[in-house]
């Protein structure tokens, strides 16, 4: 009991950091935001399961409340894991919802079992003494459980090559610590080593996954506006003479005309395609943030005003190469302002934002 609620207190950490930082309830964050809430409800129902008085109902009522709990909710957290990995790996939102739909077919199925289990006693029984005792078919959850993490595991392997390395490791390494708390915890059955294995888990995320998407942009999964101006003001403060920087603002043309005429699904789309473009174009080590609805940063290093312009040139052959490359009814176009950070003069980080955002809205004054 101890270590159950060692347990519930780690993980309303993380789930009032998670809340906290939270930046947009999307599949990804509700996911993780969901699995710790139904962690603490059992690691919490745990705690009354193993209550074995039956000198007062309450303790009766509460260990049979709280076990129907344990077997009802067994495959909701797979089930928000194999949703979570789906989102991570695959970075799109529109099939969730059949997927949704499947996996709650799937723990409504185990709930019907479980009611009419609960006369026979296939799963558990708990006997006139208050004391609960395995059944002849719990495996069979178990089952259920470990079928959804090898799930999990086939999207890993088969995007393998296009996830993160550190990222992917931690998506790999995530079951593996519930897996062995569910085979002691057949062999010993005093301790909840499944659910206390699994706050390992859900920490082990959080550190290496869920923390950076606090600066990561939901839908293209480039940097956000709260780590671009961590970013720039770091930039700012350690520049000297031998290492300048640059930056570079872009806005995609006649947005609000995609939006409107070809919905919003088109608009996220060419938020997308842009994120990858300016991926696609520049160097590993420059920096790209989604700073807005359709706008765009980077920051570069570079030494002179030759060196950006060429960058700001790459760029717009980038994004001819792509438009020349597809038959699209609305190609895409950059208004950009750029300027090299002047060591000589100094601009506090708003002063140079300023500078950059006028840049840009001459530019865009051109493509009217």
């Amino acid at each position: 009991m101890v270590l159950n609620l060692y347990s519930i207190t780690i993980l309303l950490i993380l789930l009032y950091q998670s809340k906290k930082h939270e930046v947009r309830s999307f599949t990804r964050q509700n996911s993780f935001l969901w699995m710790l809430r139904v962690t603490i409800l059992l690691l919490c129902a745990d705690m009354f399961s193993r209550i074995v008085d039956n000198s007062n109902l309450f303790y009766v009522f509460a260990n049979h409340i709280s076990n129907f709990l344990l077997f009802s909710m067994n495959l909701v957290v797979p089930s928000l894991w194999l949703i979570y990995v789906y989102a991570h790996v695959y970075q799109e939102y529109r099939n969730v919802l059949l997927y949704k739909k499947i996996l709650l077919g799937i723990n409504l199925l185990n709930n019907v079992i479980l009611i009419l289990s609960l006369r026979e006693g296939w799963f558990y029984f708990i006997d006139e003494h208050n004391q609960y005792t395995r059944g002849p078919l719990f495996g069979i959850p178990v089952l259920g459980m470990i079928f959804l993490i090898c799930l999990s595991y086939v999207m890993l392997f088969l995007k393998r090559k296009e996830i993160d390395s550190w990222q992917g490791l931690t998506l790999a390494l995530f079951p593996l610590f519930p897996l062995a708390g569910v085979f002691l915890q057949i062999l010993f059955y005093d301790t909840a080593f499944m659910l206390n294995s699994l706050t390992i888990s859900m920490l082990l995320v959080f550190l290496n996954i869920q923390s950076a998407n606090l600066y990561t942009d939901y839908l293209t999964g480039i940097h956000n506006r709260k780590k671009f101006e961590l970013y720039l003001s770091e930039q700012i403060k350690n520049i000297t003479r031998n290492r300048g920087f640059g930056a570079i603002f872009l806005d995609i043309n006649h947005f609000k005309v995609i939006n409107d005429t070809f919905g919003h699904d088109a608009g996220d789309q060419a938020l997308q395609t842009a994120s990858h473009i300016l991926s696609a174009c520049l160097r590993r080590q420059d920096f790209i943030a989604r700073i807005g609805g359709d706008e765009f940063a980077v920051i570069l290093n570079v030494e002179s005003q030759k060196e950006l312009d060429e960058i700001v040139e790459r760029i717009d052959h980038c994004v001819n190469s792509y438009n020349d490359s597809l038959q699209i009814s609305h190609p895409l176009t950059f208004s950009m302002g750029y300027a090299l950070y002047d060591i000589e003069n100094p601009l506090k980080k708003e002063e140079f934002l300023k500078l950059l955002d006028i840049k840009m809205y001459e530019d865009k004054r051109k493509h009217k």
